[in-house]
């Protein structure tokens, strides 16, 4: 797999969330990533492309931690240990994988709600006041779960079943969750 590095001038003029460098992954004899360098600056959208057996699955994984690796990994400056799943999804960065894993019985608003990091004031009082009267802190999460939403295009089917979804919302329905969770640079 080969990706173009960065130059550095636009590497130094916009400051980086994530910097992936010579990463490289080895299944036995076998050579699946060679020393990729990627870097993902704020506010930039990248996609990673290449013919299937290229290593783009593999790559990512390395850096998710859910492959063995080499290399090295930051974070908006933080190095981040290869090897260690979790370790980069605690520094807001998430995946989504090639087949959409939503709940196909939940709304579509609801699949986002159940990625929110905040659902720290669940309980009895918080059931009972329900969606008429829910405290600020609901109503603001549910805000972000809308806008969310609406960021991927799927704004007017909040409240449908993700069953009734086609491949393609149903990935963008995986986005949207992940958009629930910034990254903590942002």
């Amino acid at each position: 797999m080969s990706v173009a590095p960065t130059t550095e001038t636009s590497v130094t003029a916009t400051p980086l969330l994530l910097d992936c460098r010579d990463i490289t992954v080895r299944f036995g004899g076998v050579l699946a990533v060679d020393g990729v360098t990627l870097h993902v600056a704020s506010g930039e959208t990248l996609g990673l492309v290449g013919p299937n057996g290229s290593g783009k699955t593999t790559f990512v994984n390395a850096v998710t931690g859910l492959v063995s690796a080499k290399g090295h990994v930051s974070v908006s400056g933080e190095s981040i240990p290869l090897n260690k799943p979790g370790a980069i999804v605690r520094r807001g960065v998430f995946r989504t994988y090639q087949t959409p894993q939503v709940d196909r019985e939940l709304t579509c608003i609801e699949n986002v709600l159940v990625a929110s990091p905040d659902q720290s004031h669940r309980g009895p009082i918080a059931a009972w006041v329900g969606r008429r009267g829910m405290f600020r802190h609901e109503e603001e999460r549910w805000e972000r779960a809308a806008e969310a939403l609406r960021h991927v295009g799927l704004g007017d089917k909040a409240n449908n079943p993700a069953a009734g979804l086609s491949y393609g919302e149903q990935r963008h329905l995986e986005i949207a969750r992940a958009l629930m969770a910034p990254p903590p640079c942002c």
